[in-house]
């Protein structure tokens, strides 16, 4: 009688450990990053420490090709966390970061509220053409993801003029968790 039930407890240890490593096996499948890129122009200014709003284009996320790869699609998202927003200068070609002093992108899609992604304060003046923000890290961004479109809303804050438009590139990184084929 004991060693039938020393087998069966064994016999489910066995079970418990084999579908615990299995599911950790299809989690590895199933969570895959998710870039995507924008971009947006700071028009020249001459007024400091006043904050402005610019919108960009309505970015039709090309993440689906990152979803068939991962086999699965929009619908499967169980989350999407931010894991990267960096924004780059793409033009003037001498231009750099020196002139804000503060920037926040936030997301936007139909349906949904507006949400805060990444921001940066007290930027340092350093010559950089390419500023890595603050990300919103357990912010989840699963429902925007799922939208075939979306929309950023720059905020930004300067603290130095600038005679010419500035180019800035965003670049996202996505972390996803998805369920492939629905499991």
């Amino acid at each position: 009688m004991i060693m039938k039930n020393l087998f069966r407890i064994a016999l489910l240890l066995m079970t418990v450990i084999g579908l615990t490593s299995c599911e950790e096996e299809l989690d590895r499948f199933t969570m895959f990053d998710v870039d995507n890129e924008t971009s947006f122009t700071i028009p020249a200014t001459t007024v400091l420490e006043t904050p402005f709003a610019i919108r960009t284009p309505e970015i039709q996320s090309d993440a689906d090709n990152d979803f068939e790869n991962n086999n699965s699609s929009r619908d499967r998202i169980e989350s999407a966390k931010l894991r990267r927003l960096d924004l780059s200068i793409q033009s003037p070609d001498t231009g750099n970061f020196d002139f804000l002093n503060e920037i926040e992108l936030f997301i936007n899609a139909e349906g949904l509220p507006e949400a805060l992604l990444a921001s940066k304060t007290d930027i340092e003046e350093n010559g950089s053409k390419i500023l890595v923000l603050d990300v919103q890290g357990e912010t989840e961004f699963e429902a925007y993801l799922r939208k075939a479109n979306y929309s950023i809303r720059v905020r930004a804050v300067t603290d130095q003029t600038i005679n010419e438009d500035y180019d800035i590139k965003v670049n996202t990184t996505f972390f996803i968790d998805a369920k492939i084929l629905g499991i």
